[in-house]
């Protein structure tokens, strides 16, 4: 659990609705919190999508947005930890060895 989801969790536990629901700070239906929801979500790796593109490219697609993330060519990091696009955390691990 990263720490945004940790204070979600918090937050939720002292909501004047908890009686009414059981969502610990998950349920979509749920606003009290949608900022915060929304930097859990963004903060949450999701792996990468590889698929062929529109030009018959085989690509890596960020699974929130679904536009092309670029693979970076350099010597320290060779892949995105978050979307240049939407800013969710990006899940590299089945393809690369990434930390």
């Amino acid at each position: 659990m990263n720490k945004y989801q940790e204070a979600l969790k918090i937050m939720c536990s002292d909501c004047n609705q908890v009686r009414y629901c059981i969502c610990n700070g998950f349920n979509e239906n749920c606003n009290s919190y949608s900022p915060l929801k929304e930097l859990v979500e963004k903060a949450t790796p999701k792996k990468v999508v590889y698929k062929q593109g529109n030009d018959g490219d085989r690509c890596f697609f960020c699974p929130r947005c679904n536009e092309i993330v670029p693979r970076m060519r350099n010597f320290d990091q060779h892949t995105y930890p978050y979307c240049p696009y939407c800013g969710g955390k990006i899940d590299w691990s089945e393809y690369f060895d990434v930390d």
